[in-house]
């Protein structure tokens, strides 16, 4: 079972100092949070697609996911995931209504007076958004920008979009890893469950107690761990939502019944377990 490590969940929420694949790096508080509302609203099926997606297709449509998620929020709509927890203001690829993607390729070609209309109007479009995506103060633009500077900022939006688009697949993808690690976790302990036969030459012990004992797990966590197994044996698992912090780290849902917490702790125990 290829769970992701607790470190690498962290670099990707709430620890992005810790992300060596540098996607979170330079993205803000903001940003990160944004991302995880975003990926969190989706089905199953729609992040295995998102994860599948290449970066470039994510941030071409990045407004149409902020869109979506927002016009899902205001009407209460869950539709095909899971109603967003919050709102979209900051994944965004557009200047002045324009995809940046468009406005690069103008700016590339911008000469004389196109050039001084972009940094009039355009570069006016884009405010602090550039400052506030990459983590930077904001930049001011004048009226009579020139084209040298209309490209840089232009460039600086682009590879800011970019960055957004590739912490999004890469969260995508963690989700996608973390969802089908717990469909064969479920399927493993709940097949070890069904042929395990307690050792008749000794107190009988039922199959958590045995696999907690086999892994050596301290008293408080052996009795978490237990219940935990004891829940992916009784319910069929559903989907992953993944949350980043200690004490609620993972949200694992079941049908027809209650959603289970899994602290940092409790994750770190279960992904190492072995079982008899």
């Amino acid at each position: 079972m290829a769970f992701p490590k607790s470190h690498e969940i962290l670099a990707l929420t709430s620890q992005p100092e810790l992300n060596n694949r540098v996607s979170a790096n330079y993205l803000t508080t903001e940003i990160l949070d944004e991302a995880l509302i975003l990926v969190r609203s989706l089905s199953t099926d729609e992040v295995y697609r998102l994860a599948k997606s290449e970066t470039s297709q994510i941030a071409y449509t990045l407004k149409d996911y902020k869109d979506d998620n927002n016009r899902r929020l205001a009407s209460g709509d869950v539709e095909s995931g899971q109603l967003p927890l919050g709102r979209i203001n900051h994944l965004d690829n557009r200047v002045a209504g324009v995809r940046v993607q468009h406005v690069d390729n103008a700016a590339k070609s911008a000469l004389g007076g196109t050039a001084i209309f972009l940094g009039a109007g355009l570069w006016a479009g884009l405010g602090s958004s550039v400052g506030s995506i990459i983590g930077r103060n904001a930049v001011q633009f004048g009226v009579t920008a020139a084209s040298a500077w209309g490209t840089r900022f232009v460039t600086q939006k682009v590879v800011a979009v970019n960055q957004m688009a590739s912490h999004i697949k890469n969260l995508a993808d963690m989700f996608n890893t973390t969802h089908n690690a717990f469909s064969e976790f479920r399927n493993d302990v709940y097949s070890k469950r069904i042929q395990y036969k307690p050792d008749e030459d000794s107190p009988p012990l039922t199959f958590e107690q045995n696999v907690t004992g086999k892994n050596a797990l301290p008293g408080d966590q052996a009795t978490a761990i237990q219940q935990i197994l004891t829940r992916f044996i009784n319910s069929a698992y559903q989907r992953v939502d993944i949350v980043g912090r200690p004490a609620e780290f993972i949200k694992v849902y079941f049908e027809g019944a209650a959603p289970l917490d899994i602290s940092r702790i409790q994750y770190e125990y279960l992904i190492n377990l072995k079982l008899p």
